[in-house]
């Protein structure tokens, strides 16, 4: 720092373009393997970060860097981006969502207690690194690496998986979707009618993110077609979502 120190790494006080939280985690990931590799080569062991202790450590490079504060770059995040990076960077290979995925590490859609800030998530990353670089090789799979706004929609994503209710119930979701008047247009099993489109089987999983905007976004027509059919409006009690969204992600019944 400043000229103190070691000269394996960059000295951090001219570090740019990392001051951000966002910034900090993915460039922490992606330069982890050289770090690892200069770890190693001083017989050093993997430093572990516990509780706030990478915020305190950001803070630090915060205050002694230079340059330019890059926070608005990453706006806005988008959570679909985010879906599609955690499969194309075969994310999907060793974690789960809600199921889906490999099963080497912790599946990511579970409801758990999340970490209190991205830091501190960057922190998680860090001291797992090793040992996820190791499962990796062992399948075979390139260790990915995150350009541009990837990581923030990727941060997104995983946000979006865990934002609502806890525990949603796919059956139960199946009941409100048809007494709150959904099913009326969408088929009982959300599979479709000419008065609405299917909501189910399109390769895509719904967030409760996805699913406001979806409904914002066609809000109004909706409600024209309603009107014109005479039906009543449909509403969603606030803990109807997380059931409604378990419900439209689950596989849909083959029918006999």
């Amino acid at each position: 720092m400043r000229g103190g120190g070691g000269g394996i790494g960059p000295d951090l006080a001219a570090l740019e373009g990392v001051d951000t939280p966002i910034r900090w985690t993915q460039a922490m990931w992606n330069h982890a393997p050289a770090m690892e590799k200069g770890a190693q080569s001083l017989q050093m062991p993997w430093p572990v970060f516990e509780g706030r202790e990478m915020n305190d450590l950001l803070a630090y490079v915060r205050a002694n860097c230079g340059g330019q504060r890059r926070e608005t770059e990453l706006l806005p995040a988008s959570p679909e981006r985010g879906r599609k990076i955690f499969q194309s960077k075969s994310c999907i290979e060793c974690h789960a969502v809600e199921g889906r995925g490999g099963h080497v590490g912790p599946d990511l859609g579970t409801r758990r207690q999340s970490p209190l800030s991205i830091v501190q998530f960057a922190g998680l990353m860090w001291n797992h690194s090793p040992e996820m670089w190791r499962a990796s090789e062992a399948r075979s799979i390139p260790r990915p690496t995150f350009e541009g706004r990837e990581f923030a929609d990727l941060l997104a994503y995983l946000a979006s998986l865990s934002y609502f209710d806890p525990a949603p119930s796919s059956a139960t979701g199946q009941t409100a979707f048809a007494e709150r008047g959904c099913a009326g247009c969408h088929g009982s099993q959300a599979e479709g009618t000419g008065d609405g489109p299917a909501l189910r089987g399109r390769d895509r999983t719904v967030t409760s993110i996805t699913l406001a905007t979806a409904l914002w976004q066609h809000g109004p027509k909706m409600y024209r077609r309603t009107r014109e059919l005479g039906r009543p409006w449909p509403t969603l009690n606030e803990g109807d979502v997380g059931d409604v969204v378990a419900f439209l992600n689950a596989p849909r019944e083959r029918v006999h």
